[in-house]
């Protein structure tokens, strides 16, 4: 199917390198962080960067869309979730 915008919306995803965030915001593009495992803290410096690097290049922080992906599962108690969950999760790492 034809995209309902003019242009279709551009992300850039990353793991949340420096690098990446710099990428990003050179191009004016919106990013999402993937948080797939440790402390989501560690990605403010990233953010910071990101926004520092959008604004030096003439874009405006605000109109530069950051997001964050990261999985979970609910279940109707955490007992059941960990039960649930835990033992397919563990299978993947």
């Amino acid at each position: 199917p034809r995209a309902v915008q003019k242009e279709i919306p551009i992300w850039l995803a990353t793991g949340g390198t420096p690098e990446s965030s710099m990428r990003a915001a050179e191009f004016g593009l919106p990013i999402t962080y993937a948080i797939i495992g440790g402390n989501p803290r560690r990605f403010k410096r990233n953010i910071a960067v990101y926004r520092a690097v959008a604004e030096n290049r003439g874009y405006r922080a605000e109109d530069m869309p950051v997001a964050v992906h990261s999985w979970g599962y609910i279940a109707e108690t955490d007992e059941a979730a960990q039960r649930e969950f835990y033992a397919p999760t563990k299978v993947t790492h």
